[in-house]
């Protein structure tokens, strides 16, 4: 599905998550996931309103670089061949279609 279903429903806020998230791999053959991040004028926000208190952008190769103009949501690479990208964000167009991450809570 494309990122705007997505919305209410992904954040990555830590390393650890980071971690977890690339098990999509062994589940999918998928190289990138939504991760429910978009760009909102010139600020990044969660789709959850979360403050973005960490990012993994691809700055190796200028992430996040909004090609066009019109790359305002951000995909999560989780497929690891070459190994050093796995993990790394990428702003794409929101109507990319991929699969998703999402953060549940557990209530006891």
């Amino acid at each position: 599905m494309n990122h705007i279903p997505c919305l209410e429903h992904c954040s990555i806020e830590s390393k650890p998550e980071i971690a977890v998230s690339q098990l999509v791999h062994s589940n999918t053959s998928m190289a990138l996931v939504w991760i429910g991040l978009r760009r909102v004028g010139s600020t990044w926000e969660w789709s959850d309103d979360n403050p973005v208190n960490y990012t993994n952008w691809w700055t190796e190769y200028g992430q996040p670089d909004n090609y066009k103009g019109n790359e305002n949501c951000v995909q999560m690479y989780v497929d690891g061949n070459p190994v050093p990208y796995a993990g790394r964000w990428n702003d794409l167009n929101c109507d990319h279609k991929a699969y998703f991450v999402c953060q549940y809570y557990r209530y006891v």
